[in-house]
């Protein structure tokens, strides 16, 4: 374990206001039910932006906090937490357009990604470790009571469809390094836990809009599809809300992928169907990845061989009893095999 704190050491370009800023953060890491301060108390110094969620002060190159509100037009989501109290979360980048429209597609999000200033600020938190404070909302004002916050401290670990993923100090203001340094793909494999005090998934319901399904386009143009959200409610239950190949089992980073290609209703069937982490399906889409009906062995193509994902190939898999999907897996393996990247 190490203490975040220990990142900003020999960072030369940090401001006076950024070290005052993130300090504020590191004393109030782990604490709920703050009141809203734009400024850290008794100096000059703001921490927050009471009309944006990324906010970057003056003369910084980085950001120095995220806020999630109640009502936000931005699908940012819950922390899902480790054993040792840290956590990982998803936090919605600015954008140039409604984020919840089918044309926000994965081009549009590089682009906006690289080109508007809160972004910016953001990629350069994640290229050179600079913690920043985390801010969600937990109530809403009521009358004279105020709204009030959760904070926690945080390092910007990556990026995936639109979202900056943000891991999370515990309430000792620790992080694991192993974690922090692990590629995507491993990351969301960890076991993982909603807050206890959150809203169940359940409850909110699987809705094909649910965080990486909106924004589904894989470099086929594949497209979302009416039936999606009954689709995936089914695929949730015959799976077990897990990735088959994976066993990742946040519902934020879960699709509903046809086995066989999308054509149709007919083929929006259960049998037609596997439940894949967001970056699996994509490799699934590609022809890049299958399952063998007979063994049951993932396999992966060769040129993925140097890649955090060739430590799936030859995994056995197992399939809910329930399902007959072997004549759909067979059909795709057949269509890998076309590829020519061998078996």
């Amino acid at each position: 374990m190490k203490s975040l704190e220990l990142l900003l050491n020999n960072k030369e370009d940090i401001t006076r206001d950024f070290e005052t800023g993130i300090e504020y953060y590191f004393k109030k890491n782990g604490e709920k039910n703050l009141e809203y301060t734009q400024k850290v108390p008794d100096t000059n110094v703001n921490i927050l932006s009471p009309a944006q969620g990324i906010f970057k002060q003056k003369d910084s190159r980085y950001a120095i906090s995220v806020k999630q509100t109640l009502k936000g037009s931005y699908d940012d989501q819950k922390p899902y937490f480790f054993e040792d109290g840290s956590s990982i979360y998803l936090y919605h980048q600015r954008s140039s357009m409604d984020s919840k429209s089918l044309e926000y597609t994965h081009n549009k999000m590089l682009e906006d990604r690289d080109s508007i200033a809160d972004n910016i600020a953001l990629n350069n938190n994640l290229k050179e470790r600079v913690p920043l404070g985390v801010v969600i909302q937990t109530t809403e004002r009521q009358g004279r009571t105020k709204a009030l916050y959760s904070v926690r401290s945080g390092i910007v670990v990556g990026w995936l469809r639109g979202y900056y993923i943000i891991y999370c100090a515990n309430d000792d203001l620790e992080i694991n390094e192993e974690v922090m340094n692990l590629p995507l793909g491993q990351l969301f494999d960890l076991p993982l836990l909603p807050e206890e005090d959150t809203p169940d998934s359940e409850d909110q319901g699987f809705d094909p809009a649910d965080v990486i399904d909106r924004r589904k386009k894989t470099l086929q143009a594949i497209v979302q599809r009416g039936g999606q959200s009954k689709f995936r409610k089914l695929l949730l239950h015959e799976y077990g809300r897990k990735c088959l190949v994976s066993g990742t089992d946040i519902p934020q980073v879960l699709e509903a992928a046809h086995i066989t290609p999308y054509l149709g209703d007919d083929t929006d069937v259960v049998e037609n169907g596997i439940l894949l982490r967001s970056d699996l399906h994509t490799l699934w889409d590609l022809f890049l990845l299958y399952i063998d009906p007979e063994t049951l062995k993932v396999n992966l193509a060769d040129n993925l061989k140097d890649t955090e994902y060739y430590h799936y190939h030859g995994k056995i898999i197992e399939l809910p009893g329930s399902l007959n999907i072997r004549n759909a897996l067979r059909h795709h393996m057949s269509e890998c095999k076309n590829k020519e990247w061998g078996d």
